[in-house]
């Protein structure tokens, strides 16, 4: 491959990159950044790490509080059953969203032929 062509596809990526405004666009661009962060191609730097790290740590409060929630989270004690009922909950929401993107898929499917 040519030094020329390689400098051009450099470019071409380079400008889709920077166009975040359209949704292919930013969904590509997302999806890029957590490909990049899950493979671990590059190294992160200590700024990226502490904003994952807290990413990470909202949402882990966050999990943990709607688990809680309806079960007093502020008990001193744990229960087992709490923590069930608390993965039932998230057990139904994530099914329910799982069968309408299942539909979806199927009307979508079902449409192309």
């Amino acid at each position: 491959m040519s030094k020329s062509r390689k400098r051009e596809e450099w470019l071409r990526d380079i400008e889709e990159r920077q166009r975040n405004v359209v949704f292919p666009d930013t969904v590509n661009n997302e999806a890029r950044f957590w490909r990049n962060i899950i493979q671990g191609k590059q190294r992160l730097t200590v700024v990226q790490r502490v904003g994952i790290g807290i990413f990470v740590l909202s949402v882990g409060t966050l999990v943990f509080l709607i688990t809680f929630a309806w079960n007093d989270p502020l008990a001193p004690v744990f229960s087992w059953s709490k923590l069930l009922t608390g993965g039932f909950n998230w057990l139904v929401g994530f099914g329910v969203i799982g069968i309408f993107l299942l539909i979806f898929r199927l009307s979508q499917s079902a449409s192309r032929k």
